[in-house]
């Protein structure tokens, strides 16, 4: 059984108080071009320089670890765009782009993940990592594709496939989740919470 399996291939070892949290890492790769051509059409954008990010626990200490990020406006912070803005072309033409995604559905679940890998036409990898949001909530699409009848299996695959499938009501399903976020190139791997490199075990 799974007890006596770990039981005897694996020691357990407390770390600190025993109150810690350990978890896997998965690194999505997906398919991208520098720039943009057939097949290659979907931008991944770096952070634009008027995203701002306010740590309010800076103000208040009851709101020490909340942060909201906008745009500033007529002296006001205001709301960033959503994904339906920026998806539209909100930033088109601002040289933001580190590549072009092939897949759409790829490039947004590599999003949810945070950080990834892109693979360049010639084999290359380019590894990218978060480095920020449009402040937007995150709404996860597989509870109201679900709730829609639209799926029954809600893990990933099956919400990209049912998104493939379906192309054009599944772009409006993911621009209902309005967060959207922005990556910068990283020349080493992913980073955990505590900002150290992520290192593979076999």
């Amino acid at each position: 059984d799974g007890v006596s399996f770990f039981a005897s291939y694996l020691d357990a070892v407390q770390v600190g108080d025993g109150k810690a949290f350990a978890t896997g890492y998965y690194e999505p790769e997906i398919r991208a071009s520098r720039s943009k051509g057939p097949g290659y059409e979907v931008p991944i954008y770096k952070r634009p320089a008027e995203l701002v990010e306010v740590d309010l626990g800076s103000f208040s200490s009851d709101l020490k670890g909340r942060k909201i990020r906008g745009v500033v406006k007529n002296g006001s912070l205001v709301q960033y765009m959503d994904r339906t803005a920026i998806e539209n072309g909100g930033l088109a033409g601002r040289g933001l782009e580190i590549g072009y995604a092939a897949d759409a559905v790829e490039i947004f679940f590599l999003q949810i993940q945070g950080s990834g890998r892109l693979r360049m036409p010639d084999g290359t990898i380019v590894r990218i990592g978060y480095d920020s949001q449009n402040g937007h909530p995150y709404t996860g699409i597989g509870k109201l594709m679900k709730e829609r009848a639209l799926v029954t299996d809600a893990s990933m695959q099956g919400i990209s496939n049912y998104l493939r499938a379906n192309p054009e009501e599944g772009r409006k399903i993911m621009q209902e989740n309005k967060s959207f976020v922005f990556f910068r190139e990283e020349a080493r791997g992913p980073l955990g919470a505590m900002g150290y490199k992520v290192i593979a075990e076999s």
